[in-house]
Order: structure tokens, then C-alpha cells, then sequence
């Protein structure tokens, strides 16, 4: 159960770590375009990828009392994903200038 526990707060850091070299290689090649289409293809498939370990947590906390408070941390790690994604995106529509 620990490791499905520091699945969510890995994948949170996972997440973070490569978004952030993402948007970091978008502003350094400024007008690279296969880096904005990788930029969107990892954000869509970080978004399945979270969403999926963040609803599994959920249900584990519900099924698994001992460590529902646990679970519902490391979900809840997983959300803090979601205003740095939206941030970078801001960042990237800023940059462009779209």
C-alpha cells in the first residue's frame, strides 16, 4: 500500500519536473513549434495519467480506512499540478503573443 501511496507524490513531481523542462526548452528555442506540439501532447497525456492515479486514490481512501488519510494526501499532492499547469499555459500564450 506505501507504494501506492507515493505513486501519487511521485507522479506529482514527475509531472512537474518534465512540464517544467517543457516550458523552459519552449522560451529558450522561442519559435519551435515541435516543442509546443510536444508541450500539448504531454499535457494532455499528464491530464489522463493524473486524473486516472487521482480518481484511483480517491476510491482507495474510500475502501482502504487505515490509509484514507494518507491517500487523500498524496491526491491531493497530485492537484497542486493543476495552477502550475495553468500558469505555464499562461506563460506560453503570453510568450506567442497568439
Amino acid at each position: 500500500m506505501n507504494t501506492f501511496i507515493n505513486s501519487g507524490k511521485v507522479t506529482a513531481i514527475v509531472s512537474f519536473i518534465i512540464g517544467t523542462i517543457i516550458l523552459i526548452l519552449h522560451i529558450y528555442l522561442k519559435d519551435e513549434i515541435g516543442i509546443m506540439i510536444i508541450g500539448l501532447y504531454y499535457t494532455i497525456a499528464a491530464f489522463f495519467i493524473n486524473a486516472i492515479l487521482f480518481l484511483s486514490l480517491i476510491i482507495a481512501a474510500f475502501i482502504k480506512e487505515k490509509y484514507r488519510k494518507q491517500l487523500a494526501a498524496s491526491a491531493g499532492i497530485l492537484l497542486v499540478n493543476i495552477p502550475i499547469a495553468f500558469i505555464y499555459i499562461l506563460i506560453v500564450f503570453q510568450f506567442n503573443k497568439w
